[in-house]
């Protein structure tokens, strides 16, 4: 008994002393197992070695990496209502995703997966700080929260806001505002990244790596680089260059500028790389049948020429002929033998300069048929190259001149549009049914960039025939609908810039102040009257409701019509029914209780009064008012915002165009056609002149592409026809 006691007592021992080391050591049963576990461990008495191993173990898995949260960064809402700084938005994203990706403890969600992702969910333009939107975007980035912003440039100030989100439940985590001169952007950003990364708990540097250290750099700068971005995200590589190049010439120690620099011309010089081997793959081919021994070679040379161009395969040509200068051929050798004056050297730089004309390189096309013209004056090709030279000069010198002028046309552009704006019919029908909060909005829009404009730049505009003095200060009928007197004396005041001509402008703002006046009265009356609950009085209001709109109480007209409908011996005896329910359904519309107004247009058409009076007219009558009230409730929905913005691009994409800043016609195209709800006709129109922009850049195989969706998306459109002949004959 005492025996068998002992030997289940080891046996115990031993399981646990092997737990122990198992534990220790997870790769000691399978050494066990292989009869090795006298190697490991010679003395399993000794459990104070293996609780030393044990200890050893927990204290360095607190070493080892963990996983660590990811966050997402959207791009940033442009609240100025100025859309030059709309590359803003990427800007200050890419920043802030280039520092925080540094910080330890966090995983950041890279940009171009941003990129992705919104094009897959296609939000629209200037939606990123909503939390919804927030939400939707981070959940498509995996994301566990997701960091969301808005800036607004006011007279030098510039605020920026940032708001960080949990994707799941939607809860605000952090929330923070800072506050810079535009002439020290970086103040500003660096008191942004030490905020975020507080208020996550994280470590980090106490100040951006990438922002300059010392030198001022104002926010003209960083939107110049931010465009750089939104160009590089476009594949317009080329011009980004140009402008980071620009940026950085201008502030050396501008990092964020630097560092995008360097990382585009490491993508373009490899890529350059790679297009440089598949050319030298094909041109290695064309070479192997070209014999410099032959008599025939002149012959073999102008066939491969010939080939290629047939093809419009310029940048192979311009390979071809960079291989053939290692062949030792003599520039004065004569291509078709003795009899003909056509030498290698001369058809060599005509075809490079064929093919930089082609490929509307005006710099390289400049300096090649510079170089033809000198070597080779009496050439038959000599008129040609003079041709591709002057063409290249012109267009070289009009966008010299474009860029001289583009951004106080840019400003110009923007200034008719919203006086295009505030003038049409639209605008006009919807201020019967404009909250105060969107009236302040297009407010502070026609104070600041139309009141706001230089006095000459307006005489100017209007001696041009722009837009006339009346469109220029038709907002003051949205300003006597708000009873705002203050703007009506900055539109009496502003109007003096004209002399003489602003009298009748003043006079008319006169009567709008008297009117004014009368609504008060009126207003102060009709209070009382509604007080009183008279039905005589009730039912003169009824007859008044115009005015009463006029007056913009739209909860009052609400409660008039409800007692007006309530108080049915009134109501059955006068021909008041039908207006009443129309008022009442437009006024829920103009307090934006668009649910509630379906409802009673539902009631309007179940009226057991006026059904019983007389059906058939009640139907018609009704008929009649669904179209009015199907077109009120498209105005009070209508995302007006967008609208406008939406007019802007496409007069800013045809001033671009108009002063061949290509580029940015090309930029600006395209985000009308990716962000904006444009109707079928303007989306075909867009994209069709979207392919020019880019053929206009030299960006042909972006070219093509867009002129595939056009094709795609409108098989039997106007443009089908001209879209198809120039990809046929585009450059390869």
């Amino acid at each position: 008994m005492l025996h068998a006691k002992n030997r289940k007592e080891k046996k115990r021992k031993e399981r646990k002393e092997n737990s122990f080391a198992d534990f220790a050591n997870p790769l000691q049963p399978c050494l066990r197992q292989a009869g090795s576990r006298e190697m490991v461990f010679r003395d399993y008495s000794d459990l104070f070695q293996r609780r030393i191993l044990i200890v050893l173990f927990f204290s360095l898995s607190c070493f080892l990496p963990s996983y660590s949260e990811t966050i997402a960064i959207s791009y940033f809402d442009n609240t100025s209502q100025v859309v030059a700084y709309d590359p803003l938005s990427k800007g200050i994203s890419d920043m802030l995703i280039t520092d925080l990706s540094k910080v330890q403890g966090v995983t950041i969600v890279e940009r171009s997966r941003l990129e992705d992702i919104l094009k897959e969910i296609e939000l629209n333009k200037n939606k990123y700080f909503d939390d919804k939107t927030a939400q939707k975007l981070g959940k498509g980035l995996g994301a566990k929260s997701i960091l969301t912003g808005a800036f607004m440039l006011l007279s030098d100030n510039l605020r920026i806001d940032a708001r960080m989100v949990d994707v799941q439940t939607g809860k605000i985590l952090m929330a923070e505002s800072v506050n810079c001169n535009k002439d020290d952007f970086f103040s500003g950003y660096k008191q942004l990244v030490e905020l975020i990364t507080k208020q996550l708990k994280l470590s980090s540097s106490t100040s951006s790596s990438l922002a300059p250290k010392g030198n001022k750099v104002g926010l003209n700068a960083v939107v110049q680089y931010s465009k750089a971005i939104d160009f590089a995200d476009k594949g317009l590589n080329t011009d980004a260059t140009e402008l980071l190049a620009s940026t950085v010439k201008q502030f050396p120690d501008f990092g964020f500028a630097k560092n995008k620099l360097d990382q585009i011309k490491a993508w373009m010089k490899e890529m350059d790389k790679q297009h440089e081997l598949q050319v030298a793959e094909e041109t290695k081919k064309l070479m192997a049948s070209i014999d410099v021994t032959n008599p025939q070679l002149g012959q073999q040379i102008s066939k491969v020429w010939t080939l290629l161009i047939t093809s419009w395969s310029y940048t192979k040509i311009l390979a071809f002929n960079n291989e053939l200068r290692t062949k030792g051929i003599a520039d004065d050798f004569k291509l078709f033998g003795e009899a003909s004056p056509i030498t290698f050297g001369e058809m060599l730089l005509y075809y490079e300069s064929l093919s930089w004309n082609s490929l509307k390189n005006n710099t390289k096309m400049i300096e090649t048929g510079k170089q033809f013209m000198e070597k080779y004056p009496t050439s038959m090709y000599y008129s040609s190259v003079k041709m591709f030279m002057e063409q290249a000069v012109a267009e070289l010198e009009k966008r010299e001149k474009g860029k001289a002028v583009i951004d106080e046309e840019l400003l110009k552009s923007e200034l008719v549009v919203y006086v295009d704006y505030f003038n049409n019919y639209k605008f006009r029908n919807a201020l019967d049914l404009m909250s105060k909060k969107e009236y302040e909005f297009y407010k502070s829009i026609y104070v600041n960039r139309v009141l706001g404009f230089g006095d000459e730049q307006l005489k100017g505009m209007i001696t041009d025939n722009k837009f006339s003095m009346e469109e220029l200060f038709i907002f003051r009928n949205a300003a006597e609908r708000f009873q705002d007197a203050a703007l009506l004396d900055q539109i009496t005041a502003k109007s003096k810039i004209f002399g003489d001509e602003s009298i009748r402008v003043e006079e008319e703002i006169a009567s709008s102040k008297k009117d004014m006046e009368r609504h008060k009265e009126f207003l102060t009356e009709a209070k009382q009257k509604f007080a009183g609950k008279n039905e005589k009085d009730i039912e003169q209001l009824v007859r008044s409701a115009r005015e009463l709109n006029e007056c913009m109480v739209f909860d009052l007209v609400e409660k008039v019509m409800r007692l007006y409908l309530q108080q049915s011996e009134a109501s059955k005896k006068t021909d008041n029914r039908d207006d009443a329910w129309e008022h009442l359904i437009l006024s829920e519309i103009a307090q934006g209780s668009t649910e509630d107004a379906k409802t009673e247009l539902k009631n309007y058409q179940k009226d057991p009064v006026l059904y019983a009076k007389d059906s058939l007219l009640l139907k018609k009558e009704v008929y009649s008012f669904k179209n009015k009230f199907n077109d009120a409730l498209k105005l009070a929905e209508e995302d007006k915002s967008a609208a406008m913005q939406m007019m802007i691009y496409e007069k800013k994409a045809e001033i671009y165009s108009e002063h061949n800043q290509y580029a940015d016609e090309a930029a600006t195209r395209l985000e009308l056609v990716n962000n904006f709800n444009l109707p079928p006709d303007k989306s075909e129109l867009q994209y069709f002149k979207l392919v020019y922009a880019y053929y206009n850049t030299g960006y042909f195989d972006e070219a093509r592409k867009t002129a595939k969706v056009l094709q795609d998306k409108y098989p039997k459109g106007s443009f089908s026809q001209s879209v198809e002949s120039l990809v046929k004959y585009m450059p390869q």
